[in-house]
């Protein structure tokens, strides 16, 4: 059956393309102006609270980040700043997932929602366009959801605490991603060459998501 295939190419085509639309409409833009110099001052007060081992970690990713995001062209310092976020989200992340612990976890969230505080207030318009990218993320990650359903990465009872959380637009995604892994499940094939769908669909818990 291809028609849930075509489904979940559409739906991520359609996030592509709004992910594309945020930046090219509302990042760029904003990311191409000058920086507010309060703002600015703020940012730099925030970075110096950084140790020195996470900052090494994130002047790297920044120097990547500016390879692969503008070609190796210097960047404005709103890119900069936009950058410095970046690296910044995915050195807690990967420091997160190395065993960091609940201490210093709370400290570098703390530090990043300041960041982001004086981020906002150091480019107009970057709260903005922060918003709708994680609206957009939102809905990636329900598909993403929907779609694991069925593969036993996720609990049931997870899932579907996860779908009442959710909007109408974040449901549709969500939906489809749930027919796509249905879809994925019932292709699998035991060694007797049968499709599987009590596999798919082996628990009352999976069915009523």
């Amino acid at each position: 059956n291809s028609l849930g295939s075509q489904e979940a190419a559409t739906a991520r085509a359609d996030l592509a393309q709004q992910y594309e639309a945020a930046s090219r409409e509302l990042y760029q833009p904003i990311l191409a102006k000058p920086v507010n110099p309060d703002g600015a001052a703020d940012v730099q007060a925030v970075l110096a609270r950084l140790p020195n081992s996470v900052k090494d970690r994130i002047d790297g990713l920044v120097q990547r980040l500016v390879q692969y995001e503008g070609g190796g062209q210097p960047p404005t310092e709103a890119q900069t700043l936009h950058y410095l976020k970046m690296a910044l989200d995915d050195t807690i992340a990967s420091m997160k997932r190395e065993g960091l612990g609940p201490v210093e976890t709370r400290a570098l969230m703390k530090l990043k929602a300041d960041y982001l505080e004086a981020l906002d207030k150091a480019i107009p318009g970057y709260q903005q366009a922060r918003q709708t990218w994680s609206g957009i993320a939102d809905a990636e990650e329900a598909f993403d959801m929907g779609a694991a359903l069925f593969t036993g990465s996720k609990r049931p009872d997870e899932t579907a605490a996860f779908a009442k959380t959710l909007t109408d637009s974040q449901r549709a995604f969500f939906r489809s991603g749930v027919r796509d892994g249905l879809k994925r499940a019932l292709s699998m094939r035991d060694a007797g060459g049968d499709t599987n769908v009590a596999l798919a669909l082996k628990s009352t818990e999976k069915r009523n998501v």
